[in-house]
Formats: C-alpha cells, sequence, structure tokens
C-alpha cells in the first residue's frame, strides 16, 4: 500500500517540477472517502538529486504516531518532458479534471496521434478517454493539449487514471511555450512480470 502511495504521490508532482529544483522536502494531503481509515493522510517526500539520480525517503501519516516510511532511487531526466506508467491490463480510463479552481481552461487529447478529444472545457465533470491496450503494441502514448489558459495560467488539470484494480493521479501543467504533455502507457503482462520477479528473488 505504501509503494503505491509513493508511486502516486511521484507521479503527481513530476509535471509541475520543470521550472523548480528537484531537491528538497515536498509536502501534500491524500483524502480518502467515506470507509478509509483516516480521512486526510499527510504525504511528505525528502530528495536529494545527484547528478540524474534521486534519492529519498517518503512518508504518509495521519499523525506522529502513525506512519509509513518508505525509502526510494530513481532516475530524473529534465530533458524528457513526461509520464510513463505500468499497466497489467487491457482497459484504461482516463478523466480529466480541472485542477483547482475552474477558470475555463480547454484541452484536446490525442491516443497515438489520433485525436479523441477536441476542444472540450474541464470541470468538476470529467472529460473522459477510454483506452483499449493492443497486447501487440504495447506501448500507448495519450498527449494532452493545451488549447488555452483558462482566467488564471497555467492550464491544469487533474487526470485520473483508472488501469484495472489501480488508479493514478496526475496533476498536469501546460502553457503557451510548452502546450503539450506527453503520458506513456507500457502495457506488461501480469504473469511475465510475475515471472520475472521470482527469478530475480531466486538468483
Amino acid at each position: 500500500m505504501s509503494r503505491f502511495i509513493t508511486a502516486i504521490f511521484f507521479l503527481c508532482f513530476a509535471c509541475s517540477i520543470q521550472s523548480q529544483s528537484l531537491g528538497g522536502t515536498w509536502r501534500g494531503r491524500l483524502t480518502q472517502g467515506p470507509g478509509g481509515c483516516f480521512p486526510i493522510y499527510f504525504i511528505e517526500m525528502q530528495l536529494r538529486v545527484e547528478g540524474l539520480k534521486v534519492y529519498g525517503s517518503s512518508y504518509h501519516f495521519s499523525d506522529v504516531t502513525n506512519f509509513v516510511k518508505e525509502n526510494f532511487e530513481g532516475v530524473y531526466d529534465p530533458s524528457a518532458i513526461f509520464n510513463e506508467i505500468k499497466v497489467d491490463t487491457g482497459n484504461l480510463r482516463l478523466d480529466f479534471y480541472d485542477n483547482a479552481e475552474i477558470d475555463g481552461d480547454t484541452i484536446s487529447v490525442s491516443v497515438d496521434n489520433q485525436i479523441t478529444v477536441s476542444h472540450q472545457r474541464l470541470s468538476a465533470k470529467a472529460v473522459t478517454v477510454s483506452i483499449r491496450i493492443d497486447f501487440i503494441k504495447t506501448e500507448h502514448e495519450v498527449i494532452m493539449i493545451a488549447e488555452n489558459e483558462g482566467s488564471i495560467p497555467p492550464n491544469t488539470a487533474l487526470l485520473i487514471v483508472t488501469a484495472g484494480e489501480k488508479r493514478y493521479r496526475l496533476f498536469l501543467s501546460s502553457d503557451v511555450d510548452q502546450k503539450k504533455v506527453l503520458v506513456r502507457f507500457i502495457y506488461e503482462n501480469p504473469a511475465t512480470a510475475a515471472g520475472l520477479q521470482n527469478q530475480k528473488t531466486s538468483n
């Protein structure tokens, strides 16, 4: 559970750091609906950058006595402005919302270079795109195109990806200089992934 939350949080701020330093402490909140253990979890990530390598620790907690800590490491390349998500299901649902204040942001969306949404205004009601994964062509690219910046620049969107039982939240931001944001989905066969993991464990 904690690793999943860490992945979500890293994706959430990945698109907003293009003009900022990645290192330091990042904080946020994770809210839960009825039935959750706590209505609000607090999230904190402490990052250290050495070249293209990123190291750090992530915490999610309800208070100082109830928390989970995970250490992680990865690679950050500021010249590649896109998110990459591995999925193990044949159907994806993408829901685009206006992030924060609804201010008239308008987007178009293409899937594998085919326009599927054209000049749709973002609001509290989802603009939905469904993707059927091709098991032969395992990579699919989704591009959000900012058609304007609304009344409060830049154009910001909340994208919720439903991939089987998994959900991802991405905050996408684009402006007149960087009008497009790319998200790449890569299908990974669950049986193959499990086999590789077992082989790695046995070695």
